[in-house]
């Protein structure tokens, strides 16, 4: 429960209380599949989520990669007006730039060794077009925020940020060849 537009008054969970429930939601999956490990492709701040699981939650190697869609990875200032009017709460406090930098980067900084792609909106390439983040943007994560940790690559598309899981071509040329490595692939990082 990252929040309901259509509800905004209503709370959401913490980064924190949505990483237990993607493991257990990675636990049923694999419990119907019999896989051992899985990929995450998650959007905006499903990937916060993922990193905060793999970093405290993670208790077994149960993920082979991780694909974020415009995680803003440093935060996203489209949120200052949510989170002033109370909406959304806590998630529009916990996407804001401040949080992200000075708290959630620094204490969640594990990643045991996974790799991390990135497929990051650069829609707005005018600053003057890009209406609260720096471009080029998605129109809500500059590209420096959705590259501002270590990653293994950036793919840059130009879609706007809903667009990235909408897309077809994001799926066709930025997301379907990292989903097709085969089981050995994957060699152990630091």
């Amino acid at each position: 429960n990252t929040g309901d537009p259509a509800n905004p008054e209503g709370r959401t969970n913490s980064i924190a209380q949505n990483a237990e429930i993607l493991g257990q939601y990675i636990a049923g999956v694999q419990q119907k599949t019999g896989a051992e490990k899985v990929d995450l492709l998650v959007h905006s701040m499903g990937g916060m989520i993922s990193r905060y699981y793999i970093d405290r939650v993670m208790k077994n190697d149960n993920v082979a990669q991780v694909i974020f869609l415009g995680t803003p990875m440093s935060g996203s200032a489209c949120v200052y007006p949510v989170a002033v009017l109370g909406f959304l709460m806590p998630a529009s406090l916990e996407i804001q730039p401040d949080y992200m930098v000075n708290i959630f980067n620094q204490q969640v900084t594990h990643r045991h060794g996974l790799p991390f792609h990135m497929v990051a909106g650069t829609r707005l390439l005018e600053q003057i077009t890009s209406p609260c983040v720096a471009a080029p943007s998605d129109m809500v994560v500059a590209l420096d925020s959705a590259t501002s940790i270590p990653l293994d690559d950036v793919q840059k598309v130009p879609l706007v940020h809903g667009d990235l899981t909408t897309d077809p071509t994001v799926f066709e040329q930025a997301v379907r060849h990292l989903l097709q490595a085969p089981p050995g692939a994957f060699s152990p990082r630091p």
